[in-house]
């Protein structure tokens, strides 16, 4: 069933969604204390930056958001909670990178504990927490190769919580921008994909209206798990509440293409395409 899942990440909408049951324990609760041992992590964090003023710090605020980088925390990479996750993207990880020998070798990777595949490695481990009356981010994507981001909603979340925009169908934007284009124009004009008189039909023309780029903004319950396509155009919305929200990012790369995975010049027109799309097909009030 992992192809379908691939084939939605690399040419559908470009994420999917697994409702918290897939990190249930068998008492029926999120496995270990899911946000209590993010913050454990995160208070660890923080300890070793106030010891070491001399090192670079861990965390940076951007925008009301506060992002620590909690990869390098060995209790919390070998927590179940994290070891759950990685039990769950292992599979879809190989599906995705093309690893096939990562069934056969299951059992004994399970054994090891190393359930990612071979070539891939998590680069990132990153609690984003987002403020109070924080602002929206601007429109980017995580790397411009194939690569996997994972969230983990650490809360419920509600339209004014500020959860994750995305640019469904925007992670084939530059890898095939022919394809990319001939979507938007249907999007835009969706009785009339054929601009000019003397345009040849194509392919495109026909195109599914589940693929078109549209504006989704997925509310996760505390526990989902949401899988996208790294090079998938999103931002997070301002949170208009008074109560943080808090979500737990991973991030799988191939070993020859680590974060970040793109120039400043490639992050600098992601958003500002992502921007100008956004003022395309956004609902007009």
């Amino acid at each position: 069933a992992y192809h379908v899942i691939i084939s939605q990440l690399k040419f559908g909408c470009g994420y999917v969604i697994f409702k918290y049951k897939a990190l249930e324990t068998s008492n029926n609760t999120l496995t270990s204390n899911g946000y209590d041992e993010v913050l454990e992590s995160r208070n660890r964090c923080l300890v070793i930056n106030d010891k070491k003023s001399n090192i670079r710090p861990n965390y940076y605020n951007l925008n009301g958001r506060t992002h620590f980088e909690l990869k390098d925390d060995i209790i919390l990479k070998q927590s179940d909670l994290v070891q759950k996750i990685l039990q769950l993207v292992g599979p879809i990880c190989a599906s995705y990178f093309g690893d096939t020998s990562y069934n056969s070798s299951l059992q004994e990777r399970k054994s090891t504990g190393t359930t990612i595949p071979a070539g891939i490695f998590l680069s990132t481990i990153q609690l984003v927490e987002s403020a109070p009356l924080s602002s929206e981010q601007v429109w980017h994507s995580d790397s411009s190769q194939e690569s996997l981001t994972v969230v983990l909603a650490l809360s419920d979340q509600t339209p004014e919580c500020g959860p994750t925009q995305l640019f469904a169908n925007s992670q084939q934007l530059f890898s095939s921008p022919s394809f990319f284009l001939s979507s938007i124009k249907t999007a835009i004009f969706p009785n009339k994909t054929r601009l000019l008189q003397d345009e040849k039909p194509s392919v495109h023309d026909s195109i599914s209206t589940e693929c078109l780029p549209n504006l989704q903004a997925p509310l996760l319950q505390r526990g989902d798990v949401m899988v996208f396509d790294s090079r998938l155009l999103h931002r997070g919305l301002g949170n208009q509440t008074s109560i943080c929200r808090p979500i737990l990012v991973l991030r799988f790369d191939r070993i020859e293409h680590p974060p970040p995975a793109m120039t400043v010049m490639g992050a600098t027109l992601r958003h500002v395409t992502g921007r100008q799309l956004y003022a395309l097909l956004s609902p007009k009030t």
